[in-house]
């Protein structure tokens, strides 16, 4: 091995090693700066505001933006106002009339820092049915807000 190619051997492993090194823990600082395991207790907190028919409380998680996309199976809407007039009209126009809600998350996947995609299930007990779904949620890090819900399929 001639020493050019000896001497670009040696960096290209030492490349490797600081890339084996660096980038897992770039990506638990990244986790800890915006404490990504917060969100698990903020989805839990939402059920928890639903259930107490506190709909100011649930909505809160949501970023109020006009913006703001939430897909169903109907189709597409837009906007922190629209999400919460439909919630209003559809389960809290009377005490009690929005049932029960339960969540369960899979896996939090950091999309970029800052930015997580969390897929999961919810199921909502409701004039004695039940009824189940999916969802995926997009969070993003507020560095003033903390987490919020930045766009919602529902379906």
């Amino acid at each position: 091995m001639n020493k050019k190619t000896s001497t670009a051997l040696l960096l290209f492993l030492l490349a490797a090693l600081i890339a084996s090194y660096i980038l897992p823990n770039l990506k638990n600082k990244i986790e800890q700066k915006h404490n990504i395991a917060q969100i698990p207790n903020l989805i839990l907190h939402q059920s928890d505001a639903w259930n107490k028919g506190d709909l100011k409380d649930f909505m809160s998680l949501y970023q109020k933006s006009d913006s703001l996309p939430f897909m169903t199976a109907k189709g597409v809407e837009y906007g922190w106002q629209r999400l919460h007039d439909s919630y209003l009209k559809s389960y809290f126009s009377e005490i009690g009339k929005q049932g029960k809600l339960s969540f369960e998350t899979e896996k939090i996947v950091l999309v970029e820092s800052g930015i997580c995609l969390v897929p999961g299930t919810w199921k909502l007990m409701r004039n004695g049915r039940s009824v189940t779904g999916r969802f995926s949620l997009i969070f993003k890090y507020f560095d003033k807000e903390g987490w919020k819900i930045i766009a919602d399929h529902t379906w």
